[in-house]
């Protein structure tokens, strides 16, 4: 069973091996590009699930990404980012591509964001 078709089926104990064997940029890859063909929320929730496991900066950046590329239709998806592109700051604040991340949200109104 591919990594995608373990993440769908919700198995995401068994998904993290997997997912975790990848560098980040794979992972975020990968994910953004399953989630924005099926607009399946399994996928964001299986970067939260490992998030709940181990708290990173990159993971936090990928979850921020997926909301952002994947699901803007869903309310609130740019303040969330938002938030967890803050968190992955706030764990690697010596990372400029966090700040980086942080400037995206820069262009977008406020009452979006809150």
């Amino acid at each position: 069973m591919s990594l995608r078709e373990q993440i769908e089926s919700g198995l995401f104990k068994e998904a993290k091996k997997g997912a975790l064997d990848l560098p980040p940029d794979e992972l975020e890859t990968l994910l953004i590009e399953c989630s924005y063909d099926s607009s399946n929320m399994c996928f964001y929730l299986f970067i939260q699930y490992l998030i709940f496991e181990k708290n990173t900066a990159d993971l936090q950046s990928i979850a921020a990404t997926l909301l952002i590329i994947s699901y803007p239709h869903i309310n609130g998806a740019y303040s969330l980012a938002y938030k967890h592109m803050k968190l992955a700051n706030d764990l690697a604040p010596q990372d400029p591509s966090y700040k980086e991340g942080l400037g995206f949200f820069s262009d977008i109104p406020d009452d979006v964001i809150d």
